[in-house]
């Protein structure tokens, strides 16, 4: 059985002068609250911005999605083993 993919949705904006990549905020029925922004615990709305979907793959698992055909170091599966 495959796993469920889980997928968190950031938002680049732009906080004390610098672009930050920070979690947006759903509303009660699980939609997107357009605008709003997590920001030192805080909710904050910012306009500006753009809207990214971060997968959270570790090493192992893009190893994995490309066959793995690198390892860590760049050396090829045969070659480390």
């Amino acid at each position: 059985m495959p796993k469920i993919s889980r997928v968190k949705l950031l938002k680049k904006v732009k906080s004390n002068g610098n672009w930050v990549l920070v979690p947006a905020l759903f509303d009660s029925k699980g939609r997107v609250r357009r605008d709003h922004v997590m920001i030192e615990a805080r909710d904050e709305v910012h306009s500006e911005g753009s809207y990214y979907l971060d997968g959270g793959m570790a090493e192992s698992d893009i190893a994995r999605a490309r066959g793995q055909r690198f390892c860590r170091r760049g050396k090829s599966a045969r070659q480390a083993s």
